[in-house]
């Protein structure tokens, strides 16, 4: 890859968790039907962690923007991306939607499936709402809807070793999409009172506010 945006993937990847992109949830068909998909794949940050930079689907070697609307594509572009080995996955970007999302890092036994039980009191109480297993299968993602104001923060809860809540609403970015949904929602609910409650519950465990870093990738970024 001799592109300027090039990426370093010759390492062998972890294992990856998808369903059918091809064919997302019901409830992501909202989604699907917008152009504001690109790919993904895994690469080694600076620090040896994985990571998840996007790329653009029609340039895979090129990397996507969270503010550039031009790096975007369709979800079928996307999906097709995937499906003839050039990614690893595929993303939806937030940015100008009212698209939120949760993030319940490492809370998930990847292979047992076993949720630990701070993630699942959090997921009880969003039983309407669309929820996944995260693309390293370590983590949950609670995908809404959401108008209030732009939050872009991540807490980490005590007493369990890197697990973390991450929120993200109005927020200039992008998240993967699984497609391996948990339960059977057919809607993308308001996650708005759901956010702002987390929010106030853990505020004190803030690990950063980002909401100010509209396109900055992190190569120290575990990769959920």
């Amino acid at each position: 890859m001799n592109d300027a945006g090039a990426i370093d993937a010759t390492d062998t990847a972890q294992q990856t968790f998808n369903g059918d992109l091809n064919v997302l949830p019901v409830a992501l068909k909202s989604l699907s039907e917008k152009n504001q998909w690109v790919l993904w794949l895994w690469a080694r940050g600076d620090s040896g962690k994985w990571t998840k930079p996007p790329l653009q689907a029609r340039f895979p070697y090129r990397r996507a923007k969270n503010n550039d609307p031009a790096t975007w594509s369709s979800h079928a572009e996307a999906a097709h991306a995937v499906q003839v080995g050039i990614g690893h996955g595929i993303g939806f970007v937030l940015t100008g939607t009212e698209i939120a999302a949760i993030d319940l890092d490492r809370c998930r036994d990847s292979e047992t499936g076993a949720i630990d039980a701070w993630a699942k009191a959090i997921i009880d109480r969003a039983s309407d709402a669309y929820i996944e297993v995260t693309v390293s299968g370590s983590g949950l993602r609670v995908v809404g809807t959401a108008i209030g104001k732009a939050t872009h923060t991540r807490y980490k809860v005590p007493g369990h070793n890197g697990a973390g809540i991450e929120l993200y609403r109005r927020a200039v970015r992008y998240i993967t999409v699984s497609g391996l949904q948990i339960g059977n929602s057919d809607t993308l609910s308001n996650i708005d009172a759901l956010i702002d409650n987390l929010a106030s519950e853990h505020g004190d465990a803030k690990l950063a506010d980002v909401a100010t870093q509209a396109d900055k990738w992190s190569p120290g970024t575990p990769a959920q």
